[in-house]
């Protein structure tokens, strides 16, 4: 009894079924293949099919294929991060660390993916490799790689407790770095660090309070301030200075900053209410007042809980305000992924495609084995049976030559098979070189153009691409069957030729891509054919987003030739996008109305606030002649003028104008398509203070004006009303303008761009 029951309490052993054994057994072979598509289709099988403990055998060939172009290492290393996002699977690939190294020709999106996964296989034995690797990672040129591998730099001092100090005194290296961003993320990975264990940095808090003044980067001075806020009993002095400066500068902040410095102040108030009352209701009044209404939310609910005494919120304000925060799980990117089919697109995105399958479950009853026993028939061909298996004895073509007769206008009216027999014979013992000579022509004629399906019957050695002259004359032929009918007639041939060029075949498009000599070549050999995708080019070419793209921009001239003593400026804008997508294009046009030659254009004098991303140096401008350039500014979706310096040299003489581009509402949007439910839908959430309306008389050309003012977007609609949609090129807010009934109506989130939109747009219908 007690054996039985040491054998029931045993796990049962795993049998697999027999079959699901096979699968596993061929495919594994398929590792070894050089194409990328093959290995990857193994890997799916394995992770999904597979136990655990046989997933290793698919390590070395996913390894492998990192080696290949940088898309095929794109997907593969997106799929070995799905992998080792799995706790259980990452003992697997710890010995091919050092295969997922940064190389310095890797682009961003191979490094982004490698530094993932190094951080994944990042243990206690090999933290010092890694480590040592990332030291080199932090002096690389590229700042965005920079601050993704201080994330990295977090999340295994977080996994790793014994190296949490150093990684903290490497991070506050970084804190003295030119470049902001670099700074900016330290300082956000350091507040993170510091929450698990902050009474032994009390030094490192005091450090990061004094740069809270210094830091520029909204998300690193947010951060700094929550931490003085949350331990402000370690710097008892400096926090009610550092709420003292910022008060100060409170109007100008980001939102995020305004909103740390309205809790700073609140939790200053709870432990040093002495020093702080002053400065709290000097802050909650500016943001009584301020533009974001969750600025104004935020002050509402403070006033309330701190300075309206005998309520039950009041008696509990330190609990509300000073309570411990756990620590935050810094966890890796594809931990949070969305379990979906390894390779799909919808797994590369981490977001559901329309038409996504995903995986059918496991079924409960395993399939019969005896489906894949079958019995194997033999091929009987089409129509007649006899008829088939005498042309597989004698290996005549596919199809008869009865039916090659019957389609033709033969006017015998003897047995069609007998003729056609006598007639192949015939041919067979024809070797006269003529005729040898013709067959040859039709065979190149017939490689140069594609044959169409539908022209009429082929044979088996036509689709093997053979140059047998008699099964082209047989098919070629349309006329009796005798000897001298197997050549094809120059109608025939014009007809033939003529197929093709009325096909619009994909391969016949040029996207602009080949030479001129290979379009010679083209139009030499088919001339109808260039004609059809040349046109369908140009409707696809002329497809704009938005109805205001086709208006000119606003034309200002920003120097004229008295002033500038002989150069001319002109500034327009283009509608048209930027390399960098939140700047404004505009075009530059210089005018050279002098009698001098002017050399070396270039623009300097550019205030820090605004980001201008200037053209390249202009080397000269004859008399008499012009040049033109784009600039980008961004404006920040704000009314504020963009001035700067354009210097050149005149005869060994350097010159400097000073100029000004003033800003113009209705340059600063793009239009945005849009249905006109999606617009009524969007205008719904956009109401209350985000909506500014006003009267206006509204014109029969209101179209042409709104349009010629503002890069917007028509919105079709059923009712009388006119609607256009765009978004800020900036912030890209939504836009939505609407004239209805003698009122003109502008929605956004960007309360004060809508307002002087909306001055804009009333000027311009009422002129």
């Amino acid at each position: 009894d007690d054996d039985d029951e040491d054998d029931e309490s045993k796990p049962s052993k795993f049998m697999m079924d027999p079959d699901h054994r096979l699968l596993l057994r061929s495919a594994q072979p398929l590792l070894q293949s050089r194409n990328s598509a093959v290995i990857m289709a193994v890997v799916h099988l394995y992770r999904y099919a597979a136990p655990t403990n046989e997933l290793g055998v698919v390590a070395k060939p996913l390894v492998r294929i990192l080696r290949s172009h940088r898309e095929v290492q794109q997907i593969a290393l997106t799929i070995l991060a799905s992998m080792m996002a799995n706790a259980e699977l990452r003992s697997t690939f710890y010995v091919y660390l050092k295969s997922f190294y940064v190389r310095s020709d890797d682009p961003l999106f191979i490094r982004t993916l490698k530094l993932e996964l190094m951080c994944c296989l990042t243990t206690e034995s090999n933290v010092s490799l890694v480590l040592r690797e990332y030291q080199t990672y932090v002096k690389d040129e590229d700042k965005t790689f920079v601050c993704q591998t201080i994330q990295c730099i977090g999340r295994v001092a977080s996994a790793i407790p014994d190296i949490r100090e150093q990684c903290l005194v490497g991070l506050m290296t970084l804190l003295t770095e030119d470049d902001e961003t670099v700074v900016a993320e330290s300082v956000v990975v350091i507040k993170k660090l510091l929450q698990m264990n902050p009474e032994e940095h009390r030094e490192t808090i005091q450090t990061m309070s004094r740069l809270a003044t210094k830091i520029t980067v909204p998300a690193a001075r947010a951060s700094i301030l929550w931490l003085l806020g949350e331990y402000s009993g370690h710097v008892p002095k400096i926090a009610p200075d550092v709420l003292r400066q910022l008060a100060k500068s409170f109007c100008e902040e980001e939102d995020i900053v305004k909103l740390q410095i309205l809790n700073l102040a609140a939790k200053l108030y709870l432990t040093n209410q002495k020093q702080t009352r002053i400065l709290l209701t000097y802050v909650l009044q500016l943001a009584k007042y301020d533009v974001s209404y969750d600025i104004r939310d935020r002050a509402r609910l403070i006033r309330a809980i701190l300075m309206t005494k005998d309520t039950k919120l009041h008696k509990h304000s330190k609990h509300l305000f000073l309570s411990n925060k756990p620590a935050p799980a810094l966890r890796a990117h594809f931990e949070r992924k969305h379990e979906f089919r390894l390779g799909s697109l919808s797994h590369i995105l981490d977001r559901e495609i329309s038409d996504y399958l995903g995986l059918p479950e496991y079924p409960e009853e395993p399939t019969d084995p005896t489906l894949r026993n079958y019995e194997e028939k033999k091929y009987e061909g089409f129509g007649n049976t006899q008829v088939t298996q005498s042309i597989l004895q004698t290996g005549d073509t596919f199809y008869s030559d009865d039916s090659d007769d019957s389609d033709s206008d033969s006017d015998s009216d003897s047995d069609d098979s007998d003729s056609d027999d006598s007639d192949d014979s015939d041919e067979d013992d024809n070797g006269s070189s003529s005729e040898d000579d013709e067959s040859d022509e039709e065979s190149e004629e017939s490689d140069d153009e594609p044959v169409s399906v539908y022209g009429g019957s082929t044979t088996e050695e036509d689709e093997s691409d053979s140059d047998d002259s008699e099964s082209d004359s047989d098919d070629d032929s349309d006329s009796d069957s005798d000897s001298d009918s197997s050549s094809a007639s120059p109608e025939n041939k014009e007809k033939n030729e003529s197929e093709p060029a009325n096909t619009l075949l994909l391969l016949d498009l040029d996207f602009g891509g080949s030479s001129s000599t290979d379009k010679k070549e083209n139009t030499e050999e088919s001339p109808e054919a260039t004609t059809q995708p040349a046109s369908l080019l140009g409707d696809l070419g002329g497809l704009i987003v938005g109805n205001g793209a086709n208006k000119v921009g606003k034309e200002v001239e920003l120097l004229n030739k008295v002033k500038g003593q002989g150069l001319q400026v002109v500034s327009i804008f283009t509608r048209t996008p930027h390399a960098e997508s939140k700047a404004v294009n505009l075009k530059l046009v210089f005018k050279n109305d002098g009698p001098n030659k002017l050399e070396n254009f270039e623009i300097s004098d550019v205030e820090e606030s605004m980001k201008f991303y200037k053209f390249d140096p202009i080397a000269c401008i004859e008399p008499e002649g012009s040049f033109e350039t784009n600039i980008g500014i961004d404006f920040e979706d704000a009314l504020k003028n963009a001035p700067f310096d354009i210097q050149f040299d005149e005869n060994g003489e350097q010159k400097t104008f000073k100029l000004t581009v003033e800003p113009c509402v209705g340059e600063f949007v793009r239009g945005a398509s849009m249905t006109s439910e999606e617009f009524e839908a969007e205008e719904k959430k956009l109401g209350g203070m985000n909506r500014s309306e006003a009267e206006v008389t509204i014109p029969d050309d209101a179209d042409d004006k709104v349009l010629t003012v503002a890069n917007l977007a028509s919105v079709a609609c059923e009712s009388t009303e006119r609607r256009y949609a765009g978004k800020t090129i900036s912030e890209e807010n939504l836009v939505l303008v609407t004239l209805r009934e003698g009122k003109i109506i502008v929605s956004s989130e960007n309360v004060i761009f809508a307002g002087n939109l909306l001055k804009t747009l009333k000027s311009s219908l009422s002129s």
